[in-house]
């Protein structure tokens, strides 16, 4: 199984995520927006909108 290593960058406040999948990174990154949609308090998206964000929406840059 191959790994793949991503960023998730915050254009807005300049945070990033950091994280790892076996999975196509389509398959990975659609996972993490649909909790984000969901308002999924695990999601480290929602996380950010609601500790840095006043619970509003922010660009984001994905980096393999």
């Amino acid at each position: 199984m191959i790994h793949r290593f991503y960023n998730i960058f915050s254009k807005f406040c300049g945070r990033r995520y950091c994280g790892q999948t076996g999975r196509t990174m389509y398959e990975r990154s659609k996972e993490h927006i649909t909790a984000w949609n969901e308002g999924d308090d695990e999601c480290l998206l929602q996380r950010n909108s609601n500790i840095y964000h006043i619970g509003n929406r922010f660009d984001v840059l994905l980096r393999i």
